[in-house]
């Protein structure tokens, strides 16, 4: 068979699975014990983290781990609406991964959230102009979510161009990077994001790792 789902998912790395079982055999025990075996497994995940912390330019404490990349955009959008006083101003371009968008009509129902979607091309590339006009607003928004690489077309978005924008009007942005790291060649640490979400399985690790990273003016994860 002729695989060509790679962007969906892909097959762990052998090299990866290899240090997957060494997790499971050595740091299986609860991290936040105080038992050699816990201390052991806490070792392991703090090594994780300094390693994903120095891909990404941050300190260790700036990387918040997730069982997938939904609940690590989840935890970006929550975190940034905690932080908002009333219900919180959300801007999101119209082809946002559904993790994003749906989260979004949840916190809606729930009046915690008013969100707006910005407008494409017929490339599904962000229109500068809307997200110009819309950070322009009377109302500051909360955040701006922003996919680095849209996941069904593989546009990729002008990163730089939303960031400068972003950064003028001191507004945090989350970059869905989950279909761009290790894919698109990029100086992610040079890259503007407050808040950027990675996806392990996206590049040949086994499913159930994700990370939230965050820095700027982004809240902390809560």
């Amino acid at each position: 068979m002729i695989y060509l789902d790679e962007n969906a998912t892909n097959r762990p790395d052998p090299r990866l699975l290899e240090v997957y079982r060494r997790g499971l055999d050595e740091g299986w025990a609860n991290p936040s014990s105080q038992h050699t075996e816990g201390r052991r497994a806490r070792a392991f995940v703090e090594e994780a983290r300094e390693q994903v912390a120095a891909l990404f330019g941050v300190a260790p404490g700036q990387v918040t781990f997730a069982a997938s990349g939904t609940e690590a955009l989840n935890q970006a959008l929550f975190s940034a609406v905690a932080s908002a006083e009333g219900p919180a101003r959300v801007l999101a371009s119209a082809v946002e991964h559904a993790a994003v968008l749906e989260a979004l009509e949840w916190l809606a129902g729930e009046g915690r959230v008013r969100h707006e979607l910005l407008g494409v091309d017929a490339c599904a590339r962000l229109e500068p102009a809307a997200l110009t006009q819309a950070l322009a607003g009377a109302e500051q928004p909360a955040l701006v979510a922003l996919l680095a690489a849209q996941n069904e077309v593989g546009t990729l978005q002008d990163l730089e161009g939303a960031g400068a924008a972003c950064a003028a009007a001191e507004v945090p942005l989350l970059v869905d990077a989950t279909q761009a790291v290790g894919r698109v060649e990029r100086d992610w640490c040079a890259t503007p994001w407050d808040y950027l979400v990675i996806s392990g399985h996206k590049m040949r690790a086994p499913r159930g790792a994700a990370a939230l990273i965050h820095r700027g003016r982004a809240p902390e994860p809560r």
